[in-house]
C-alpha cells in the first residue's frame, strides 16, 4: 500500500518522496507544503501526501449513434496533479485505509469521459465514429474536459 493520502502518524517526522507533494495543516490552515518536503508533526497537526507522478484511468462508454447503432468507446486518460493545493482543496483525500488516494479522482475523470463520449457518439453517424475515432473524438473529449481538470472551470459549469 502507498503512503499517499492522510498521514497515519499522530506526531513525528513525515517525509514525502520527490514525486510526492506534502501538505501540512494546523487548525485547518496550510502551514507547510511542497514537493519532497519533510516536516515534523505536532499533536493536532495533519498531513496529506499527494502523488504528482503520472496516473491513468481507463474508461468504456456504450452509446447508440444517431443511426441507432450501438457503439462502445474505450479509452485511457493519462493525468497527473499539476496543482496539488488546488486538488487538495477540491477533493477529499481522507480515504479508507484500503483505498488508493487517487481512486476518487480517477473515478471522477472516468465518469466525465464516459459522459462526454456518450454525448459525442449520440450525435455522430456510425461512419463518423469509425473514421474520426482517434483525432476528432479525442479532441472533442479534451476540449470538453480540459477546463474542468485544469482548474479553469466555473462553479456554474455543468
Amino acid at each position: 500500500m502507498s503512503n499517499y493520502g492522510q498521514s497515519r502518524k499522530r506526531w513525528g517526522r513525515v517525509s514525502a518522496k520527490p514525486s510526492e507533494y506534502l501538505i501540512k495543516l494546523r487548525r485547518g490552515e496550510v502551514v507547510a507544503h511542497g514537493a519532497g518536503l519533510s516536516v515534523f508533526l505536532w499533536p493536532g497537526d495533519t498531513c496529506t501526501i499527494l502523488p504528482t507522478s503520472i496516473q491513468r484511468a481507463s474508461f468504456v462508454a456504450d452509446q447508440v449513434t444517431a443511426e441507432k447503432v450501438g457503439v462502445s468507446v474505450a479509452g485511457v486518460a493519462v493525468f497527473r496533479i499539476a496543482d496539488p493545493l488546488l486538488a487538495f482543496r477540491m477533493l477529499d483525500f481522507e480515504q479508507d485505509i484500503d483505498e488508493e488516494p487517487l481512486e476518487p479522482l480517477g473515478s471522477i475523470l472516468r465518469e466525465m469521459f464516459i459522459g462526454a463520449a456518450r454525448r459525442l457518439v449520440a450525435n455522430m453517424s456510425i461512419e463518423d465514429c469509425l473514421t474520426r475515432r482517434k483525432e476528432a473524438i479525442a479532441q472533442e473529449l479534451m476540449a470538453e474536459i480540459l477546463p474542468v481538470v485544469s482548474g479553469r472551470g466555473r462553479p456554474d459549469d455543468r
